[in-house]
């Protein structure tokens, strides 16, 4: 049986799976056995929103996080994509096409571009060395207009229905 998924804001009713799912996340991408998680830390850190991916029972299965940020003015202004998260059986699903969608229609509304995850800088490397830093994952910056392409090709080739 196909599973269906769709993406909402995140609500107070979300709270018990968002938790649930970051202490996925945690485990996944951390190794971390049983996180101590500040949920509203967490939402309250992400001011361009929370969306959860929910199934058809309305339960969540997976999430993705959003701020705007200018890095307190030191550069352009870009859409962080802090966060994100599938629960496995969902990977295959369009959960990740409708976070994608999202994450350009944010983008398209504040006219800005988009940032993958968070990495530092290359200035930075010999500091990692000295202290035998781990590499957990880069960033990546896309141009609105990359932004809009790609959501322009999403949008042609997923169908979404409001419900």
């Amino acid at each position: 049986m196909k599973k269906r998924v769709s993406l909402k804001l995140y609500e107070d009713k979300y709270r018990n799976d968002l938790l649930v799912l970051l202490a996925a996340f945690a485990k996944e991408v951390y190794n971390t056995d049983e996180p101590v998680i500040n949920v509203d830390e967490f939402i309250l850190c992400h001011n361009a929103g929370v969306y959860m991916v929910v199934n058809d029972d309305d339960v969540g299965v997976g999430f993705s996080s959003f701020s705007v940020n200018s890095y307190f003015g030191m550069k352009d202004t870009v859409l962080s994509n802090n966060y994100m998260f599938i629960d496995k059986d969902y990977r295959r699903t369009k959960a990740m096409h409708l976070i994608s969608l999202q994450s350009g229609i944010i983008c398209l509304e504040n006219g800005i571009g988009l940032e993958h995850f968070y990495t530092v800088g290359s200035g930075s490397v010999p500091f990692i060395g000295r202290l035998g830093g781990k590499h957990l994952f880069d960033a990546y910056e896309y141009s609105l207009e990359a932004v809009t392409e790609e959501v322009n090709r999403l949008k042609s080739k997923v169908n979404i229905k409001d419900r």
